[in-house]
């Protein structure tokens, strides 16, 4: 069948690609030209993933050379399948960098990908799990001690960090005892929001739960909790019978940006301990992305010790993408014809346009990355429509 948009449609994916945006999935997976290694790394990647591994991959791509784009088409790729998606980009503003677990983790949770939904992607997956533990909980003491027959039962993990396993049960016995406050407590908390082991307890004393040892509120450079806590959120989106979990962090040359010696290092010491699957995640699948300015600057800074590069390096070696700075003449040809079918879908019309090999050797000429000759495309067609 051939690839159809409505008017609205193809107007805003125009719009967007005349930005240098990546359109809408659907409309990325159509406008990819080329990349046939890089998807089938990536199936590669997913396939690992459902016969239960933990895959990461280093992605890198200069600005404009299709990163956006990419990234773009691996979520569409892992959605189709039904995984688990999130997508976030690190950002020394906003403090979300890999020295700080805690606002890296929060950052996954408040931006997973709902397929077709407008629902709270966190609250959908533990109501579904929830609804799935709850009779394995009938007529059983209220205690912590409840995690071991969930374990038994494949609703939880081997291990899970016992604030963690405190807000899940906190949210079934809320659930069962229809108490909605109990229930939002223990989303936000699973969210990564800051609320104390102290309120958590008593909400849990509450209902009638019992909630244990459970000692010091986690610190924000908490790794082993932040981590651990989303190791057990990947395993509530298996058990509910999603085949794994895709984490995409963007722009992770963000960390050259920390002004302390200190902070880069524990940035790094993170960045390895996903290299090396120290925190012991299953059936994921964490993606990694930067611009070649990550490994320049990389090269200047004395805070990334021997360990981090030869980890580095490996990763690169065995599981890199790296990104064309420019596409091959047939695949650039590809894109403009496919910007002019998305312009024409727009416009209802059709517009006279030479072939897309003139506009693709003056891109060649100017020097310009991939993002530059959509754009140039875009402005084809814009010319052409006055015209006409």
């Amino acid at each position: 069948m051939a690839f159809e948009l409505t008017s609205a449609e193809a107007g805003a994916a125009i719009r967007m690609l005349r930005d240098g945006l990546p359109p809408g999935p659907a409309v990325s997976q159509w406008m990819t030209c080329g990349l046939q290694d890089q998807i089938a790394e990536a199936e590669r990647a997913l396939s690992g993933v459902i016969a239960g591994s933990y895959e990461v991959t280093l992605i890198a791509g200069t600005n404009g050379a299709g990163k956006s784009h990419l990234l773009a088409l691996l979520q569409l790729l892992a959605e189709k399948q039904g995984f688990f998606v999130s997508y976030s980009s690190q950002d020394v503003a906003t403090g979300v960098v890999l020295n700080r677990p805690d606002l890296v983790y929060r950052a996954i949770m408040n931006n997973l990908i709902q397929p077709a939904s407008d629902s709270d992607p966190l609250l959908s997956l533990v109501r579904d799990w929830a609804e799935r533990a709850i009779p394995r909980l009938v007529g059983t003491p209220m205690n912590m001690g409840q995690f071991y027959r969930l374990r038994n039962a494949g609703l939880l993990p081997e291990s899970s960090p016992p604030r963690t396993t405190l807000c899940l049960l906190l949210y079934v016995w809320g659930a069962r005892q229809s108490s909605g406050d109990a229930c939002q407590l223990a989303i936000s908390a699973l969210r990564g929001d800051q609320i104390t082991n102290k309120t958590l307890c008593e909400a849990a004393q509450k209902l009638g739960l019992e909630p244990g040892g459970i000692s010091w509120t986690p610190s924000a450079y908490d790794s082993e909790f932040w981590f651990g806590q989303l190791k057990t959120i990947i395993s509530l989106a298996t058990a509910t019978g999603r085949p794994g979990a895709l984490i995409v962090l963007d722009e992770i040359e963000s960390l050259l940006e920390l002004g302390r010696s200190s902070s880069k290092k524990r940035a790094y010491r993170e960045m390895k301990a996903l290299f090396r699957n120290t925190y012991g995640l299953s059936r994921t699948w964490v993606v990694l992305a930067y611009t070649p300015a990550f490994l320049v600057g990389l090269e200047r800074d004395e805070a990334a010790d021997r360990d981090f590069r030869d980890a580095l390096s490996l990763v690169r070696k065995e599981k890199g993408i790296a990104l064309p700075p420019r596409l091959e003449q047939d695949d650039a040809e590809c894109v403009v014809r496919h910007v002019r079918q998305i312009y024409q879908m727009w416009r209802k019309t059709s517009e006279t346009l030479g072939e897309p090999s003139q506009l693709v050797r003056r891109w060649i000429r100017s020097g310009r990355a991939t993002r530059e000759l959509v754009r140039m495309s875009v402005e084809e067609c814009d010319r052409a429509a006055v015209s006409s």
